[in-house]
Formats: C-alpha cells, sequence, structure tokens
C-alpha cells in the first residue's frame, strides 16, 4: 500500500464580480468587477491502488480580500475534490 500526502500553497489572481438582482431585472447587473490577489492552502492525499490507478483527495481553501459592495471585505472559499487518477507508464 503505497500513498503521498501533500500540502499545496500558492499566490494566484481571482477574477470577482459583484452583481444586483431585483424583480425588475431578474437577470442582474454588474456592480463592480475587479481581480484580487488569492492565497490557496490546502492538505491532498493520494493513495496508489497499483501502478496504473490511483485516489486523489484534495482540500483547499481560497482566501482573497475582495471588493464587495463598495467595502474590502475577507473571503474564504473552501473546496474537497476527490477523484481517481491515471497514470501514464513510462517508456
Amino acid at each position: 500500500l503505497y500513498f503521498d500526502i501533500y500540502i499545496p500553497i500558492g499566490l494566484g489572481f481571482s477574477s470577482t464580480e459583484t452583481s444586483k438582482y431585483s424583480l425588475s431585472n431578474p437577470g442582474g447587473s454588474v456592480v463592480a468587477s475587479g481581480s484580487d490577489l488569492t492565497l490557496t492552502l490546502g492538505v491532498g492525499f493520494k493513495l496508489y491502488l497499483n501502478s496504473l490507478m490511483g485516489i486523489v483527495v484534495d482540500l483547499r481553501n481560497y482566501m482573497a480580500n475582495s471588493q464587495n459592495y463598495g467595502e474590502k471585505s475577507f473571503r474564504s472559499n473552501f473546496v474537497a475534490s476527490f477523484g481517481l487518477a491515471v497514470f501514464l507508464p513510462s517508456f
């Protein structure tokens, strides 16, 4: 039984958009948009089933200080993913 534990850490930019919805305008209208510096922190786990396949579990938190209705506020978006990895053989 083989497994890996990893910690993804990174910086990037995320595009943000604030929309205003109302009964008279159900499609919404964009009030503000922009790009914000985003910090990514997480933990991941890879379990190798055999030499060709594995199971991947990834937990990440994307954090940004973004504009929302005229005020800067801290936003945190947590993402959990689960998947099947297929590895290509080396030649």
